[in-house]
């Protein structure tokens, strides 16, 4: 008697998460939505590679058409200092902003991505400038896959 109760229980479970409606989204896929338009402020440099990056990873057959409006903020702080109150870690915090709208359609919305990390000091100022470049690069790459996937799941909804 357990055994058909355990196997009629897994039989209507099974049959709800099937005729559920989730979709699972194949991140292998490429890219549910198509860029028209971009504008952005702030910081440039990371704007321009984010907007290169989103502008080559788009779709261009995709129904999902999104304007968007892009504002990066990038802020340096002291994390550590030593004995002699000198700076040997550095906080980079880089903050961007999304607002879409999706053409032929009335959604509309915003989203904000933030990611920091740390950076040492050098003796040289070029080594420690180094350091602070390929980080804001890493930092610059994480937004873009967050804000990809975020536009992927935003463009699946609809």
């Amino acid at each position: 008697m357990k055994k058909i109760c355990k196997f009629i229980l897994s039989f209507v479970l099974t049959l709800m998460l099937i005729g559920c409606g989730y979709k699972v989204i194949d991140k292998n896929q490429g890219s549910l939505y198509k860029i028209t338009e971009i504008t952005f402020s702030g910081e440039k440099k990371i704007n321009h590679k984010i907007k290169n990056k989103l502008l080559f990873s788009s779709s261009k057959t995709s129904k999902n058409e999104f304007i968007i409006q892009l504002n990066s903020k990038k802020i340096r702080s002291i994390k550590e200092k030593n004995i002699n109150n000198e700076v040997i870690k550095y906080n980079l915090k880089i903050t961007s902003k999304i607002i879409y709208n999706i053409l032929g359609s009335t959604n509309k919305g915003s989203f904000e991505v933030q990611r920091t990390g740390d950076y040492k000091v050098s003796n040289q100022r070029i080594n420690t400038l180094n350091n602070e470049k390929k980080l804001s690069e890493s930092l610059t790459e994480q937004i873009f896959k967050q804000i990809s996937a975020q536009l992927n799941s935003i463009a699946s909804d609809s």
